[in-house]
């Protein structure tokens, strides 16, 4: 069977595998929108200003609002509560990107797991549908562990994030002004949004030292800029052949080529001389195809 033949039979078990999910149903993970969390209101006339460089009354440029989710699992849908700025006529573009939160710091672009690019809002005087951000299913997220979601605007935006209807709701919160640091996280009222997952695929934790199959895990962070971290299993001693290829199958740069005892590995891949993209990674041992996985590199 040819490598692209793989790859055809790979993206019809991964449709698959999506319907699947789809039957299982989801997880919301996380929820401010109205009072008891189980609603959508939300105070469209007042929130956070996401302000572009070139607005004169620019509060900040960029703001992220904390989480923490409450399940393992594949994001699916993100729900966020973006208007128009009161009297504003400029033309507004808002990035959303979900980050990792490793260290309780700002967000940094190495966090970066998923991005949206929002265009079209609501007036800031009436109640608007959320804005909904469908999951490309590359990014997993883990119970207990802490997220961003992180909302940076334009050249000439004006928008705001709505805050939720209780004004005791609060959550870690920080924004960076233009062409300065980011501000000292605090506790502050709670921007509104909502993220779901599909759950049961969370990143699972190994028990160390035990490798019972062969395995490839999805690489971390993903997306990424620069470098990634890819680890697998390898269950009994063979000869292992890990490869990065381009969606058309055409080899990039192998990475590993060796015999490797049984055991656990993880290797850094560094795409700096490629161009942003999708790229797939194939884990072979013997003559046994392991698995295929895909990245998303973004510079």
């Amino acid at each position: 069977m040819t490598f692209q033949k793989i790859i055809r039979s790979l993206c019809m078990v991964t449709f698959l595998m999506m319907l699947v999910s789809v039957a299982i149903g989801q997880v919301t993970v996380y929820n401010n929108f109205g009072p008891g969390h189980n609603g959508w209101d939300y105070t469209y006339t007042t929130g956070w200003t996401i302000a572009g460089n070139n607005v004169s009354a620019q509060y900040g440029v960029e703001q992220a609002m904390g989480f923490q989710s409450t399940s393992d699992g594949e994001v699916t849908d993100i729900w966020v509560a973006i208007s128009l700025v009161p009297l504003s006529t400029l033309p507004d573009t808002v990035i959303i990107r979900l980050a990792q939160n490793p260290s309780g710091l700002p967000p940094d672009t190495s966090d970066i797991m998923e991005e949206w690019t929002l265009t079209t809002f609501g007036s800031w005087s009436q109640w608007n549908t959320p804005h909904h951000l469908q999951g490309n299913g590359t990014s997993q997220l883990q119970e207990g562990q802490s997220y961003w979601l992180w909302a940076i605007g334009k050249e000439t935006t004006w928008c705001m994030w709505c805050l939720n209807e209780d004004p005791g709701l609060t959550a870690p919160h920080t924004i960076r002004r233009e062409n300065e640091n980011w501000l000292p996280i605090g506790n502050e009222t709670a921007s509104a949004f909502r993220v779901d997952v599909t759950p049961g695929t969370g990143i699972s934790t190994p028990v160390a030292g035990i490798t019972q199959a062969h395995s490839l895990s999805q690489n971390f962070p993903n997306p990424f800029n620069s470098t990634t971290k890819i680890s697998y299993s390898i269950a009994k001693p063979d000869f292992v052949n890990l490869k990065i290829y381009d969606l058309y199958g055409k080899e990039i740069q192998t990475l590993v080529g060796e015999f490797q005892d049984t055991g656990n590995y993880t290797i850094d891949f560094d795409a700096g001389h490629l161009p942003t993209g999708i790229y797939l990674y194939k884990l072979q041992a013997g003559d046994q195809l392991i698995d295929i996985k895909k990245m998303s590199y973004l510079k």
